[in-house]
């Protein structure tokens, strides 16, 4: 595991351990991510959005409980 993250991908013998940049290797050699580099900005900008709001979400209910 790299820095003790999990998921971890390992890859060439070397373990990965973002998850996002995980997905897009994944989604890279699965065909799924966009080979157009301005597609790609596009979709990671939404990811991104996603994955924020998400983490601000998930603060803002742990400090309620």
């Amino acid at each position: 595991m790299e820095n003790g993250l999990i998921p971890a991908l390992q890859a060439n013998n070397h373990t990965y351990g973002q998850s996002l940049a995980t997905a897009r290797y994944a989604a890279k050699l699965a065909g799924l991510y966009p080979i157009d580099s301005l597609i790609a900005l596009k979709a990671d900008s939404i990811v991104d959005v996603i994955t924020e709001l998400y983490n601000a979400g998930r603060c803002c209910l742990q400090n309620q409980r």
